[in-house]
């Protein structure tokens, strides 16, 4: 009888499949823009490193024969840069096994656990949206989940797609939206006979991936966030000052309590607008706050928000600035606890992948980046002659950044 033919595993060859796998277990990074600056390119980046990419220019148009000039100023964003790994350790014996052997007991739960990790550094940034959808019903409990027809039909997400629709959202086919486990099982019931592609049956191997329907992929994801809302009251607060800018002054806030970062609100007045024609919808701006901060015992508070309010071309976020006095409606009562699903445009979230070196005096490394994601893996092995076990890690250089944050909603109850 023929024994089977097994082979010593390379770390090139271990780097290789790991690489493999790894693209295929992402949710959120294999559906964001990556690697759009030739800065990711470079070596010798560290955990910890800030870098800028740049955001596209916008611009307006003039009639008539005479030119206006518009100032090409490009913006930026800044990524801080995270280095994530995953450590083993492996006798001789598990290096001849066949690499099918290696893959199913080793590197599938290894990348697995990486690619979660990273997915949920780009979901937790779910309060740079700039869109929010809320059905309304939701069951008691922590965190609190869609009931009844909201999660079983499509009404919230036709409802997240128009709001980034009236945004200017590329109408390309690179939608997606991502919901939590609960909410997907409600869905897959209600929708069923809607996910039947057979181009998407053919590619569930892909991880969390359930169907199109109504223009959106839809993904099952466990990484997204849940979001406790802070204790502050739905109603009463005021503007104080007329206000543009990304901070916010508000007068009868309540005594002492607290306006939590992603808790979301409509300002009296103040409409969403088209980013191209500038005109103004018929929806209130959501407004989110970027930073936790608690009233004081006045009831006066200061606020980061997103969007910024600025209504002056090129740029303009909103039809009018917040006028003293008007009334402030949080979108949630205080402190309830909600799952959070995202539709999203591919143009939305951006994740760069950097190099990490590999020139490490007395370890063997190895280094393999995907062509098509930008996604670098490295390997790093070194040999306990004592024990004759090799630790090995494998390390991604990453980072997240939301670019454009109304291409971008929040559907939450």
């Amino acid at each position: 009888m023929a024994l089977a033919s097994n082979t010593l595993l390379t770390n090139d060859l271990i780097t290789r499949q790991a690489l493999r796998v790894l693209r295929n277990q992402f949710v959120l990074a294999s559906r964001s823009l990556r690697n759009v600056d030739d800065l990711f390119g470079k070596t010798g980046l560290k955990a910890g490193a800030t870098v800028r990419v740049r955001v596209p220019v916008r611009y307006v148009s003039a009639t008539g024969a005479a030119v206006q000039k518009n100032n090409s100023a490009e913006t930026n964003t800044s990524i801080t840069l995270t280095q994530r790994n995953i450590g083993m350790g492996f006798a001789s014996i598990d290096r001849t096994l066949s690499i099918d052997d290696f893959n199913d007991r080793f590197i599938k739960p290894a990348m697995a656990q990486l690619a979660s990790d990273i997915d949920a550094d780009g979901f937790a940034l779910y309060a740079k949206a700039q869109n929010l959808v809320t059905p309304g019903s939701y069951s008691a409990g922590s965190p609190a989940a869609f009931t009844g027809t909201d999660v079983s039909t499509l009404r919230p997400f036709l409802d997240a797609k128009a709001r980034m629709t009236e945004k200017a959202v590329p109408a390309d086919g690179d939608m997606y939206v991502a919901v939590t486990p609960a909410a997907s099982a409600g869905l897959v019931d209600g929708l069923k006979s809607l996910f039947q592609s057979a181009s998407e049956i053919a590619d569930q191997y892909k991880r969390g991936l359930m169907g199109m329907a109504a223009g959106f992929q839809f993904v099952e994801a466990q990484t997204l966030p849940t979001f406790t809302a802070g204790t502050r009251a739905a109603t009463g607060a005021t503007v104080n000052g007329n206000t543009t800018g990304s901070s916010i002054v508000l007068a009868s806030a309540g005594n002492t309590l607290t306006y939590v970062a992603g808790d979301t609100f409509t300002i009296a007045g103040v409409y969403s607008i088209n980013p191209l024609t500038r005109a103004a919808t018929n929806k209130l701006q959501i407004f989110t706050v970027q930073a936790t901060q608690t009233s004081s015992g006045g009831g006066a508070v200061t606020l980061s928000i997103l969007p910024s309010i600025n209504i002056t071309s090129p740029n303009q976020t909103v039809s009018a600035q917040a006028a003293s006095g008007a009334a402030i409606v949080m979108t949630s009562a205080a402190s309830v606890a909600t799952d959070v699903n995202i539709a999203w445009h591919k143009s939305a979230f951006l994740v760069a992948f950097a190099d990490l070196e590999t020139d490490l005096p007395g370890a063997e490394a190895s280094k393999m980046t995907d062509p098509e994601t930008g996604i670098t893996l490295r390997m790093v092995g070194q040999h306990n002659v004592e024990t004759d076990e090799t630790v090995y890690r494998l390390d991604v250089l990453y980072g997240w950044a939301i670019v454009r944050g109304e291409h971008v909603c929040r559907v939450q109850a």
